[in-house]
């Protein structure tokens, strides 16, 4: 019975993983974006 919440535990933390490394990524990727547009117009 424990295997079966620690299964659950061990997804939960990969899946709020993943959302935070998506997270991250969508926020370096306009970060880049941003820079990009300023060092076209200078």
């Amino acid at each position: 019975m424990m295997n079966i919440f620690s299964r659950k535990n061990k997804l939960e933390d990969e899946l709020f993983n993943m959302k935070f490394t998506a997270k991250t990524l969508l926020r370096n990727a306009k970060k880049c974006e941003k820079n990009q547009v300023a060092q076209i117009a200078s």
